[in-house]
């Protein structure tokens, strides 16, 4: 028998079925097959590695006893242990959550460092839930419900559709995964109403989010005015969304059209270009506003004609590997009337006359520069209905 040394409340004990002392040297490097990443030991892709309801199953769990298709192990809120002692790599696993939400009565800061760390927690979870399967794809919100409702002791108050009220514009800027595994993937659009376009629950394949970087290098050119999700059950605060779902915006909108196919070996995805023409102020000769990062979520919406982009957030960034210079990326949606009955919602009156958009994708534009910022910062703004 062994007995944990780092228990917090009581001891925790479990038996070795068999003891291999060697088993670090008998075990040989390998990729997983999820990220790449060099582990040492045991394969730890499993089947509940790939489901939905399994992520927060886990997460919640105070302690759990998994069982790998090479080996047992011991999960808590701190470690996790293969009982054969063959060396488990934490990297690509999500093996806890953040200290701050599983402790009680702990206060955390809005826009803290501390609350920073748990935001980037959330979005790690959403990213790897993202790229599990769904028996009922009307579940994406409810299978992730229960780690909402913790992580709003932080994050909170107002959860709109897996999005939070006070982050709500970086939050917004969530894009479709890039990588060698999603190159050339097309993913069609829901038939199924989950949440509205702005949410990454409205898009059924795998998602990158939290694009911008900390509080203090970024730029606010919009600001949320309202934000209404609309719920089954208002029991149910962070369960599963219906029809009406609504995000009001003032913020500026610049035309844009599709510049071509972007290629390369990792990904494959359309250009956008804002017709620079149309702003009113000057570019310096180095201002890039033709789109070379993500892009569209659906390949449906690439034959669209009417798109704008909407500039939510610009970013200081360094350019160069030597970090001299800082330039500006300039973060923000794209998106286009919303005539189709797929998306309802919105003001009836607007609708008809249509002045509702829905969500097409999202994109940064790299390098601009303070200039241009400016110039972004003070182009005319108006409310901008998004169901």
């Amino acid at each position: 028998m062994y007995q944990s040394t780092q228990a917090q409340v009581g001891s925790v004990y479990w038996d070795v079925l068999h003891d291999r002392s060697s088993a670090r040297d008998e075990a040989k490097e390998h990729t997983t097959p999820d990220t790449g990443m060099w582990v040492i030991g045991v394969s730890c892709k499993s089947h509940t590695a790939e489901r939905g309801w399994c992520l927060q199953e886990r997460l919640l769990s105070n302690r759990s006893l998994v069982f790998t298709v090479d080996t047992v192990q011991l999960r808590c809120h701190t470690e996790t242990r293969n009982i054969d002692r063959t060396e488990h790599s934490g990297n690509w696993d999500l093996s806890r959550l953040p200290d701050a939400i599983v402790r009680p009565n702990t206060e955390v800061v809005l826009g803290s460092a501390e609350w920073k760390a748990i935001h980037d927690s959330w979005w790690n979870i959403v990213i790897d839930y993202s790229r599990r399967s769904l028996s009922k794809r009307t579940d994406r919100l409810v299978a992730i419900s229960g780690l909402a409702a913790m992580f709003a002791s932080a994050l909170g108050p107002g959860y709109h559709a897996g999005l939070w009220r006070y982050s709500l514009l970086r939050d917004l800027l969530w894009g479709p995964q890039t990588g060698c595994e999603c190159r050339l993937q097309r993913w069609p659009r829901p038939r199924e109403y989950v949440a509205p376009s702005w949410s990454w629950a409205s898009y059924d394949a795998p998602i990158e989010g939290d694009q911008c970087g900390s509080e203090d290098t970024i730029v606010h050119l919009a600001r949320v005015m309202a934000c209404i999700t609309p719920l089954e059950d208002d029991k149910l605060p962070f369960g599963q969304a219906v029809p009406g779902g609504s995000l009001l915006l003032y913020a500026s909108t610049l035309r844009c059209t599709w510049a071509g196919l972007h290629e390369d070996d990792m990904y494959e995805h359309r250009d956008i270009a804002v017709e620079t023409a149309t702003l009113p102020f000057a570019l310096d000769p180095g201002d890039r506003l033709r789109d070379n990062f993500y892009g569209i979520d659906c390949e449906e919406d690439g034959d669209l004609q009417d798109i704008w982009f909407v500039p939510l957030i610009g970013e200081r960034v360094e350019r160069g590997e030597d970090g001299n210079g800082m330039s500006i990326k300039l973060n923000g949606l794209i998106i286009t009337r919303a005539d189709s009955d797929y998306w309802p919602g919105g003001d009836p009156e607007s609708r008809r006359r249509g002045e509702v958009y829905r969500r097409v994708g999202f994109c940064a534009f790299r390098p601009l520069s303070l200039r241009a910022l400016r110039g972004m910062s003070q182009l005319q703004k108006e409310m901008i209905e998004l169901v």
